[in-house]
C-alpha cells in the first residue's frame, strides 16, 4: 500500500493572506475515521462544530478552533475531512477493484451499504483480542495493510498464546 503524503493544514492571515502557520499530521488514528464517516454522510449538513474539534484533535491541540476559524476557511476545513476519506478509501479501492480517484466516494458509499467498520473492529477483537480503544488508536494506514498483508495468509493465525510474566525466561 503506497504511503500518502501527509495532511497539512495551512493558517492565513485574514487581511494579508500571507501564511502565518502550517500544520501536519502524519498519524490518523481509527477514531477520525469513524468520525469522518458519520460526517460525510451528509456532506451538505456537516456540523461545523463536530468538523473544527475532530481537526483540532486530530492536529495534537496545537491550535484553538478560534485559531482555526480566524486562519482557515471553510474549504479548508471540509479539505481535512476530505484528506482523511481519501486516505481511508484507498484502501477500499484497493480492497473492491475500484478506479482510483474515487477513494472518498468509495469509503462513503461502503459505509453506507454497511456496517464494515464496525464488523471490522468485532473481528479484530475476537480474531486478536484487541480492544476497541487499542483500535481506535491504531493509525488507519497501519491497520489497513496489515489487514492486506493478513488477508494474504488465508487467514491462518496460529492459537492465541498467552504469556504471563511468571512464564517467561527473559525477563
Amino acid at each position: 500500500m503506497p504511503a500518502h503524503a501527509p495532511l497539512k493544514l495551512t493558517f492565513y492571515d485574514p487581511d494579508t493572506y500571507d501564511v502565518v502557520a502550517e500544520y501536519i499530521c502524519n498519524f490518523i488514528p481509527v477514531r477520525f475515521l469513524k468520525l469522518a464517516i458519520r460526517l460525510a454522510k451528509s456532506p451538505v449538513n456537516i456540523n461545523k462544530d463536530t468538523l473544527e474539534g475532530l481537526i483540532v484533535d486530530l492536529f495534537g491541540n496545537q491550535f484553538s478552533i478560534d485559531e482555526l476559524r480566524r486562519g482557515s476557511d471553510e474549504s479548508d476545513r471540509k479539505q481535512v475531512l476530505q484528506d482523511i476519506m481519501t486516505r481511508a478509501g484507498s484502501f477500499m479501492s484497493e480492497r473492491s477493484g475500484n478506479q482510483p480517484g474515487s477513494e472518498a466516494e468509495n469509503i462513503v458509499t461502503e459505509a453506507e451499504d454497511e456496517n464494515w467498520l464496525e464488523d471490522l473492529e468485532i473481528t479484530l477483537v475476537k480474531s486478536f483480542g484487541w480492544s476497541l480503544a487499542e483500535i481506535d488508536r491504531t493509525d488507519i494506514e497501519s491497520l489497513f495493510s496489515f489487514l492486506s498483508r493478513f488477508a494474504g495468509t488465508a487467514g491462518k493465525v496460529p492459537a492465541q498464546q498467552r504469556s504471563y510474566v511468571d512464564q517467561v525466561n527473559w525477563l
